[in-house]
């Protein structure tokens, strides 16, 4: 069984190059480090995104996130740099900021059910599942408000648009995008299955990227 592994891609040559043995679901960083998942806990390295290269070694940054049922670590990298996770291993789950520091606050009072909780690029808003449905809070207004229909029990990795308007999400159905306005409407992302995991979309909205199961 070949091991998993991070690799960056060049877009317009189609190039590969191998980053990180034995890593995965990789995310880049403000602070200029790519963050990755191996071994069960969270890791960062200084990152050249022009040179595509790992420029030092990697430290353990926290090895208390919960995993979803896909394997895929419960974290966010804000835009700022901040790291929001689900804690592994507690009866109280709450969403909460870490700083570069290490130092944790929590983003909402109420504890849940959290899964893949994912942040907005510039509203403060953070999409997140619980109990099947997919809910928005603002962290400016401390608000929690239900996107999905109620008792929906389908919806997850929910994904903002660059825009902030439109969030694509997982259905055992395959994906579909949701408008953020509160009026509900929604519609099935053609070609899509029930073993793909929204990943990306790209700074001008009009590309998105999947990772797909097979197996």
């Amino acid at each position: 069984v070949q091991r998993a592994r991070v690799e960056a891609v060049a877009v317009d040559t189609g190039k590969r190059q191998v980053l990180i043995e034995g890593a995965r679901f990789a995310r880049p960083a403000s602070s200029g480090h790519l963050v990755f998942f191996r071994d069960g806990g969270l890791h960062a390295a200084p990152f050249d995104a022009g040179r595509l290269a790992l420029t030092g070694p990697s430290i353990e940054v926290t090895t208390a996130v919960e995993q979803d049922t896909s394997g895929a670590p419960i974290a966010e990298i804000s835009s700022a740099g901040s790291l929001v996770y689900r804690r592994a291993g507690v009866a109280s789950e709450q969403l909460v900021w870490v700083s570069r520091q290490g130092i944790e606050q929590p983003v909402t009072d109420v504890p849940r059910a959290y899964w893949n909780p994912h942040l907005s690029a510039h509203s403060g808003r953070i999409a997140v599942g619980v109990g099947g449905d997919l809910w928005i809070h603002d962290t400016l207004r401390s608000t929690f408000t239900r996107l999905t229909p109620q008792q929906s029990g389908t919806a997850s990795h929910p994904l903002w648009t660059p825009d902030g308007k439109q969030i694509v999400f997982r259905t055992p159905t395959g994906l579909r995008s949701i408008e953020t306005d509160g009026s509900g409407r929604s519609r099935a992302i053609a070609g899509t299955t029930s073993g793909d995991y929204p990943s990306t979309v790209s700074p001008d909205g009009t590309t998105l990227a999947t990772a797909r199961r097979t197996t």
